[in-house]
Protein backbone atom coordinates (compact mmCIF):
# COMPACT_ATOMS: atom_id res chain seq x y z
CA UNK A 1 0.00 0.00 0.00
CA UNK A 2 1.39 3.39 -0.94
CA UNK A 3 1.97 6.25 1.48
CA UNK A 4 -0.77 8.35 -0.12
CA UNK A 5 -3.28 5.52 0.27
CA UNK A 6 -2.29 5.09 3.93
CA UNK A 7 -2.73 8.79 4.60
CA UNK A 8 -6.10 8.78 2.87
CA UNK A 9 -7.22 5.74 4.88
CA UNK A 10 -6.09 7.39 8.14
CA UNK A 11 -7.99 10.57 7.28
CA UNK A 12 -11.13 8.54 6.60
CA UNK A 13 -10.76 6.73 9.92
CA UNK A 14 -10.34 10.02 11.76
CA UNK A 15 -13.48 11.40 10.11
CA UNK A 16 -15.36 8.24 11.10
CA UNK A 17 -14.36 8.69 14.76
CA UNK A 18 -16.16 11.97 15.26
CA UNK A 19 -16.97 11.54 18.94
CA UNK A 20 -14.51 11.69 21.81
CA UNK A 21 -15.57 8.96 24.28
CA UNK A 22 -14.89 11.03 27.39
CA UNK A 23 -17.12 13.84 26.13
CA UNK A 24 -19.91 11.40 25.30
CA UNK A 25 -19.70 9.87 28.78
CA UNK A 26 -19.73 13.34 30.35
CA UNK A 27 -22.78 14.37 28.30
CA UNK A 28 -24.63 11.20 29.32
CA UNK A 29 -23.89 11.79 33.00
CA UNK A 30 -25.04 15.39 32.77
CA UNK A 31 -28.28 14.45 31.02
CA UNK A 32 -29.00 11.84 33.70
CA UNK A 33 -28.30 14.41 36.42
CA UNK A 34 -30.68 16.91 34.80
CA UNK A 35 -33.37 14.25 34.41
CA UNK A 36 -33.13 12.96 37.96
CA UNK A 37 -33.12 16.46 39.45
CA UNK A 38 -36.01 17.71 37.31
CA UNK A 39 -38.11 14.63 38.01
CA UNK A 40 -37.43 14.83 41.74
CA UNK A 41 -38.66 18.42 41.66
CA UNK A 42 -41.67 17.29 39.63
CA UNK A 43 -42.41 14.67 42.28
CA UNK A 44 -42.27 17.37 44.94
CA UNK A 45 -44.65 19.54 42.93
CA UNK A 46 -47.05 16.62 42.48
CA UNK A 47 -47.01 15.98 46.22
CA UNK A 48 -47.54 19.61 47.18
CA UNK A 49 -50.40 19.94 44.72
CA UNK A 50 -52.02 16.84 46.22
CA UNK A 51 -52.09 14.73 43.08
CA UNK A 52 -53.12 11.14 43.67
CA UNK A 53 -53.46 7.94 41.64
CA UNK A 54 -53.38 8.26 37.86
CA UNK A 55 -53.23 12.04 37.92
CA UNK A 56 -49.83 11.84 39.59
CA UNK A 57 -48.53 9.24 37.14
CA UNK A 58 -49.83 11.30 34.22
CA UNK A 59 -47.98 14.27 35.66
CA UNK A 60 -44.87 12.07 35.82
CA UNK A 61 -45.16 11.07 32.16
CA UNK A 62 -45.66 14.68 31.09
CA UNK A 63 -42.72 15.74 33.26
CA UNK A 64 -40.45 13.19 31.58
CA UNK A 65 -41.48 14.40 28.13
CA UNK A 66 -41.07 18.08 29.01
CA UNK A 67 -37.67 17.47 30.61
CA UNK A 68 -36.38 15.55 27.60
CA UNK A 69 -37.75 18.13 25.16
CA UNK A 70 -35.98 20.88 27.11
CA UNK A 71 -32.73 18.89 27.02
CA UNK A 72 -33.02 18.54 23.24
CA UNK A 73 -34.07 22.12 22.58
CA UNK A 74 -32.06 24.08 25.13
CA UNK A 75 -29.02 21.98 25.97
CA UNK A 76 -28.47 20.37 22.58
CA UNK A 77 -29.31 23.54 20.62
CA UNK A 78 -31.78 21.59 18.46
CA UNK A 79 -28.90 19.52 17.02
CA UNK A 80 -28.71 16.42 19.22
CA UNK A 81 -26.47 14.53 16.78
CA UNK A 82 -23.62 16.87 17.80
CA UNK A 83 -23.88 15.84 21.46
CA UNK A 84 -25.28 12.31 21.60
CA UNK A 85 -24.37 9.01 19.98
CA UNK A 86 -27.14 7.73 17.76
CA UNK A 87 -27.74 4.16 16.64
CA UNK A 88 -28.75 5.31 13.16
CA UNK A 89 -26.18 5.08 10.38
CA UNK A 90 -25.25 8.22 8.45
CA UNK A 91 -27.44 9.14 5.52
CA UNK A 92 -24.58 9.06 2.98
CA UNK A 93 -21.75 6.54 3.21
CA UNK A 94 -18.25 7.85 2.65
CA UNK A 95 -16.69 6.34 -0.48
CA UNK A 96 -13.15 6.34 -1.81
CA UNK A 97 -11.71 5.77 -5.23
CA UNK A 98 -8.49 3.79 -5.45
CA UNK A 99 -7.00 2.66 -8.78
CA UNK A 100 -10.26 3.05 -10.64
CA UNK A 101 -12.24 1.00 -8.14
CA UNK A 102 -14.84 2.55 -5.92
CA UNK A 103 -14.86 1.09 -2.43
CA UNK A 104 -17.25 1.89 0.32
CA UNK A 105 -15.69 2.74 3.66
CA UNK A 106 -17.74 1.81 6.69
CA UNK A 107 -18.50 4.79 8.87
CA UNK A 108 -18.83 4.46 12.60
CA UNK A 109 -22.61 4.19 13.22
CA UNK A 110 -22.32 6.78 15.98
CA UNK A 111 -21.71 9.51 13.41
CA UNK A 112 -25.24 9.41 12.02
CA UNK A 113 -27.97 11.94 12.47
CA UNK A 114 -30.93 11.86 14.83
CA UNK A 115 -33.88 10.26 13.09
CA UNK A 116 -37.50 10.42 14.21
CA UNK A 117 -37.08 7.05 15.95
CA UNK A 118 -33.99 8.27 17.80
CA UNK A 119 -35.81 11.39 18.94
CA UNK A 120 -38.82 9.38 20.12
CA UNK A 121 -36.53 6.99 22.01
CA UNK A 122 -34.75 9.94 23.63
CA UNK A 123 -38.05 11.55 24.66
CA UNK A 124 -39.11 8.49 26.67
CA UNK A 125 -35.66 7.60 28.01
CA UNK A 126 -35.36 7.90 31.74
CA UNK A 127 -38.99 6.91 32.20
CA UNK A 128 -38.27 3.82 34.30
CA UNK A 129 -34.96 4.90 35.82
CA UNK A 130 -36.36 7.97 37.56
CA UNK A 131 -39.75 6.61 38.62
CA UNK A 132 -38.62 5.70 42.13
CA UNK A 133 -37.16 9.10 42.92
CA UNK A 134 -40.33 10.75 41.59
CA UNK A 135 -42.50 8.52 43.79
CA UNK A 136 -40.24 9.09 46.79
CA UNK A 137 -40.53 12.90 46.58
CA UNK A 138 -44.19 12.72 45.61
CA UNK A 139 -45.17 10.70 48.69
CA UNK A 140 -42.85 12.64 50.99
CA UNK A 141 -44.29 16.04 50.09
CA UNK A 142 -47.85 14.71 49.92
CA UNK A 143 -47.41 13.38 53.45
CA UNK A 144 -45.84 16.58 54.75
CA UNK A 145 -48.41 18.93 53.22
CA UNK A 146 -51.67 16.98 53.17
CA UNK A 147 -51.50 14.21 55.75
CA UNK A 148 -50.02 16.20 58.61
CA UNK A 149 -52.27 19.24 58.21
Amino acid sequence: MSAAALIQEQELQLRAQSYYPENVAHNSKQVEYVRSTALSVAGSVAGVLGMTNWLGFGFYAISVLVTNVLVLVVNANRTPSKYFITPSPPSKPLSTTTKGKTGEVKIDPRSGSFTTQDTAAFLVSGLTENAFSFILWWTFWYGIVHVYD
